[in-house]
């Protein structure tokens, strides 16, 4: 992903979350709850998935392929 949120989120924020009943530090909920939660399913399922981050929009095939589907789908949608 060429987002560090979305990394910093899945490698690292998501398991203190968990253990604090999904709170962050300040004891508010993480923006896109659901998001982290579907997210940490799918951790769940192959533990040993890591997120990577790319720099976006230089190239990586990827990375580039993933940009067109969301355009694509936010292009259908009407956004």
């Amino acid at each position: 992903t060429d987002s560090k949120y979305v990394v910093e989120g899945m490698n690292q924020w998501t398991a203190g979350w968990k253990a604090r009943g999904w709170r962050k530090a300040d004891n508010k909920a993480p923006e896109n709850l659901e998001l982290w939660q579907e997210l940490d399913s799918i951790k769940q399922k192959f533990p040993k998935l890591k997120a990577a981050w790319v720099k976006g929009h230089n190239g990586h095939p990827q990375n580039e392929y993933c940009d067109r589907l969301a355009n694509l789908l936010l292009d259908a949608e009407g956004f």
